[in-house]
């Protein structure tokens, strides 16, 4: 077992998902269980129910129709995006208690909404089928920064100190201080959570695109740049410079219009989300 999946199973113990969204997801990978089994489970969770049909009746979706009961949310979304949405909203929760010495959880939430919002709509800007799937890429896309600050906080607050707020100087922080960063914790904790492999790649290869397997590099890519604008968004949007690098821009075919097209529509949109997975962070507003 590596260090980081030992730390990854340390968060888990520590920091367990709902039971209903365990459940769900050892349900779905049973290809007998019937659609109303599982509508059970959610039913289960009154709280869960509520995020669940919130979130398919938001414009994240844009259904025609009202969506007013879990089966049928199911029948429209289909079980493998039920659960991993589930499992999404649910970390919010789940990470709930860490210390705000140590992180504005609120600002936190806020950047990851606008991540996942950006990383769909640039998926589905560049033709790629797995367009929901960037947006919970996005709105997890820094868990392991999460798994740090719950689990190592003391030796985490010193590294931050010494990282002073650039990406690439904290990444390096983090190997020299627990020989893994944040994004490598993360996809690791995906995994232990059973999420798909292709998402636990997108975590992992969020800033080195390059890296990841060819079939999913254009979708790292965009997670890449959604990460990037919503960092430039959350900064006060400087008009002097680009958010996004050259290569990037590339193979996205992004210009400064697109990208400011982008920051308007994901203004209107991450507000509704925001209200549903992280309700607490939505009142910064």
């Amino acid at each position: 077992m590596s260090d980081a999946e030992a730390l990854a199973r340390e968060v888990n113990s520590l920091f367990s998902l709902p039971d209903a969204a365990l459940r769900v997801t050892e349900l779905v990978d049973r290809p007998e269980t019937k659609n109303r089994e599982l509508a059970e489970v959610i039913m289960h969770d009154p709280a869960l129910t509520a995020r669940v049909l919130r979130l398919v009746n938001s414009s994240y979706f844009g259904l025609p129709r009202k969506i007013e009961t879990v089966s049928q949310a199911i029948a429209l979304i289909g079980r493998d995006e039920l659960r991993i949405l589930i499992l999404a909203t649910s970390v919010t929760g789940a990470f709930s208690t860490v210390s705000e010495d140590l992180v504005d959880i609120e600002a936190f939430w806020d950047h990851s909404v606008n991540t996942a919002v950006l990383a769909r709509s640039l998926a589905k800007r560049v033709g790629l089928v797995e367009a929901d799937r960037l947006f919970v890429a996005g709105l997890l896309h820094e868990v392991g920064k999460l798994a740090f600050y719950s689990t190592r906080p003391e030796r985490y607050r010193e590294v931050l100190e010494q990282a002073e707020q650039g990406r690439e100087a904290l990444e390096a922080c983090e190997q020299l201080a627990f020989g893994f960063d944040h994004h490598e914790l993360g996809a690791t904790l995906l995994s232990v959570w059973g999420l798909p492999e292709g998402l636990q790649d997108l975590v992992r290869y969020q800033h080195t695109p390059e890296q990841a397997s060819e079939v999913r590099r254009l979708a790292t890519h965009a997670l890449h740049a959604a990460t990037r604008i919503a960092t430039w968004m959350q900064s006060g949007l400087d008009a002097t410079r680009s958010p996004v690098s050259a290569k990037t821009r590339l193979q996205l075919a992004l210009n400064d219009a697109v990208i400011e097209e982008l920051v308007r529509e994901t203004d209107m949109e991450a507000m509704e989300i925001l209200q549903i997975v992280a309700p607490n962070a939505a009142l910064i507003y």
